[in-house]
């Protein structure tokens, strides 16, 4: 879907208060190859969370991005004390002249850090560009949380903190997370209640941040049980089970409202993924085919948390610039906070899209194979590709050539495919590209010849982030389905399949596995095993991977 300025406003009906007639969004991203040099007022430790930027394309007192974030160093609240940075490419970060941080005064050493502290900041600039708003959250004691705001007109100086209103825990309410936004006419405040199961959602709505709030109006988020999104009242399973949004982040963009949402499951309930959403009343919301970062076995960011968006056109087409927090770490004991940049595409209103950068196809004598490559500039809705040869230009006579279909990962990659026993001197082969509509297009035509060369084949350079991913196709499955995987080098490798309650209920025997794309099968076939949330392991030398697949019966 291609988004226009002028004609962003979305027709929509209304039934009973449900939301009908949205497009899903395909939102595309990869996952940062490592994370920002933020800094911390923390002397030998840089671990930051919770970031939420300001972007000036004019600038702002001398710079165009504004960024609030709070210091998290070994997941130490006392330490996590809203701050600011500034940049000119949103990229590199500094601490503006004349600031020091953090701009909110921590609380006195005799308050128990684990009761009393900050959290969630959140960076808005008043709509005639004259006045910074900061909030967060200030979490006061075991029970009390005030929304807290502090002003600038210049980003260095800062007025006392003000406390627009608080929320008792006693009466069933946390304001975790707050998002604020500004809708043209009024601003809106969207939060987070942790003490509801499932989570409860809300916004209010002020003249100004520093202002009166109304009473709080539930905002209709749904539970995802690891396939669709569906409404809590209707949700059957055991929430705890559930994949609910732990922190979010909110923007109002020509009359629509977006989220940007960290959703955690049962093994990440504070996050895990991070997900988009769109709605045109704020109220009722519509989310994406598949997550835009998905929950990853090891890496800085394992763990998606608290992240921000701006939009950032291309000509008429609305991409989005990603600052995503993680707690990836080393390990599952050795959590790291960090801050990392990337940013999501839209694609055009077809369907299927992808467009590639590179073909080659190459037939070896050595081993009697045809070896087809291809590198894909962007891939955007993808469900698979098939490869199709015949021994003429003529595609009315082509024939397929591969069996399982070649998943897609959805982020520009280095594929290849061999063909087995061919003893033509030249043959025609054809990339066919499957949308998950069901929509196939062909490339045009790669012609084929036979070369006495063990390593002559043309090469096609690959994508680093092809290694830190597993495909499962079909997903969800009954009773069988094929797991692929790329690898840099030959290693041992084995494949692992778990419940929701990390019972093992499948694996394979470890074994040796070529460089290149690979391929487990599953097959279920006559276990007694139930329908349900599975969790995919594959177990290699080079680092672990994960992968949330479905059986259904």
């Amino acid at each position: 879907m291609i988004f226009k300025r002028e004609l962003l406003v979305v027709i929509i009906v209304l039934l009973a208060g449900q939301l009908l007639g949205l497009d899903n969004i395909y939102f595309n991203a990869s996952r940062a190859s490592n994370y920002l040099s933020i800094p911390s007022y923390v002397s030998g430790n840089d671990e930051v969370v919770h970031p939420d930027v300001v972007y000036v394309p004019e600038g702002w007192n001398g710079y165009s991005y504004w960024m609030a974030y709070t210091p998290f160093p070994d997941s130490a609240p006392e330490y996590e004390n809203p701050s600011i940075v500034v940049s000119n490419d949103g990229i590199n970060w500094s601490v503006p002249a004349g600031l020091t941080n953090p701009v909110v005064e921590p609380f006195d050493s005799g308050f128990d850090p684990n009761n009393y502290y900050h959290s969630d900041s959140d960076l808005i600039l008043s709509p005639d560009g004259l006045t910074m708003y900061l909030c967060w959250r200030n979490h006061y004691g075991w029970n009390a949380e005030y929304f807290s705001v502090m002003t600038s007109t210049d980003g260095i100086n800062w007025t006392e903190p003000v406390y627009p209103f608080f929320t008792l825990s006693t009466d069933g309410e946390r304001i975790l997370s707050p998002a604020l936004i500004y809708n043209g006419s009024e601003y809106e405040l969207y939060t987070v209640n942790s003490k509801s199961s499932p989570r409860t959602y809300y916004r209010r709505t002020a003249t100004s941040p520093t202002g009166t709030w109304s009473a709080p109006v539930e905002v209709e988020f749904l539970l995802n049980d690891g396939i669709d999104w569906i409404d809590p009242d209707t949700y059957v399973g055991n929430i705890a089970d559930a994949y609910q949004i732990w922190h979010l982040d909110i923007l109002f963009e020509n009359n629509e409202y977006w989220c940007i949402a960290s959703v955690g499951g049962a093994s990440q309930t504070r996050g895990g993924q991070l997900w988009i959403a769109k709605s045109v009343d704020g109220i009722n919301w519509v989310y994406d085919n598949n997550p835009l970062l998905d929950y990853q076995e090891s890496g800085w960011d394992k763990y998606i948390y608290r992240s921000c968006a701006i939009p950032d056109y291309d000509g008429e087409t609305m991409n989005l610039k990603i600052w995503y927090s993680s707690d990836g770490g080393t390990g599952a004991d050795n959590l790291e906070w960090h801050i990392g940049y990337t940013e999501a595409q839209v694609p055009g209103s077809e369907t299927l899209s992808v467009q590639y950068s590179s073909m080659s196809a190459v037939i070896n004598s050595w081993s009697d194979t045809a070896e087809i490559k291809w590198q894909t500039a962007s891939e955007y809705n993808m469900n698979h590709y098939n490869i199709y040869s015949s021994e003429n230009d003529n595609s009315l006579t082509m024939i397929k050539r591969n069996g399982a279909p070649i998943a897609a990962l959805n982020l520009p990659t280095c594929y290849s495919f061999t063909d087995e026993s061919v003893h033509d001197d030249s043959l025609y082969y054809w990339i066919e590209s499957v949308s998950l509509d069901g929509e196939c297009e062909y490339s045009p035509p790669l012609l084929a010849k036979r070369n006495d060369s063990e390593s002559s084949d043309e090469q096609v350079d690959s994508n680093p982030g092809i290694y830190n991913n597993i495909n499962v196709y079909p997903n969800p499955f009954n009773p069988s389905t094929t797991v692929s995987f790329m690898l840099e080098n030959e290693e041992m490798v084995a494949l692992e399949l778990f419940d929701v309650k990390g019972s093992l209920v499948f694996n394979t025997p470890e074994s040796k596995f070529r460089a290149g794309r690979n391929s487990f099968e599953i097959s279920l076939s006559g276990k007694n095993i139930a329908s349900g949330i599975y969790f995919c392991k594959l177990k290699k030398h080079s680092g672990n991977l994960l992968k949330k697949i479905a059986l259904l019966k």
